[in-house]
């Protein structure tokens, strides 16, 4: 049974009418993505085999993930599991290409903090479970010391394995050498030229 098809347009994600209807928008469900023809690594994974693909490059990360599944159980939500975590290059630039919501990261030059295994996108079973999810994966981020963004409540990412620096600085390095030195490399008129050349 396929579950995914390959995409030309990016995917309407969630309930367009009320978005509330999938918390989990924009998160990537990489067994839909497994599923489509040219998707690199089409294993399907199990959550724990999730867990132990992080660990296997970041046990910190993976230790941090299974004590949020034991903070969510002892809360009351059994259903939590990883939707989305280690990723490869390959597979983050599949996604980029195909328009899943990736905030740019394509995989080569600009990484994912799931390429570094130092990332988890979260979900549950049962779609009304999600928002206390949600809020106990928060709760759980302030006390550990790890980082939820503010548009992906969803995700929980924390520091890469030790020696590896953090993709977010990688990409600003990126973004910093792209940029052009000045306002007259970017093609803008500077106020000192003649106004017969604007």
């Amino acid at each position: 049974m396929t579950l995914f098809s390959p995409i030309k347009d990016p995917p309407v994600l969630g309930n367009p009418i009320n978005p509330e209807d999938d918390l989990n928008a924009g998160a990537v469900d990489e067994n839909e993505v497994a599923d489509a023809p040219d998707a690199p690594d089409r294993k399907v994974k199990s959550p724990d085999d999730k867990i132990e693909e992080i660990r296997q490059r970041n046990p910190t990360f993976a230790d941090a993930a299974e004590g949020f599944l034991n903070f969510a159980r002892e809360r009351g939500v059994s259903d939590a599991y990883v939707k989305s975590g280690f990723r490869t290059a390959e597979r983050q630039n599949y996604l980029h290409r195909n328009g899943f919501p990736t905030k740019g990261n394509d995989g080569y030059k600009k990484i994912s903090p799931h390429q570094q295994a130092r990332a988890i996108d979260w979900s549950t079973k049962d779609p009304a479970n999600r928002k206390r999810m949600q809020g106990l994966l928060a709760a759980y981020a302030r006390k550990h010391g790890l980082r939820i963004p503010v548009d992906e409540p969803w995700h929980l990412s924390g520091p890469p394995p030790a020696g590896v620096e953090p993709s977010s600085r990688l990409n600003m390095r990126v973004d910093a050498e792209s940029a052009p030195e000045n306002d007259l490399d970017a093609g803008a008129i500077s106020d000192a030229e003649p106004s017969s050349n604007r």
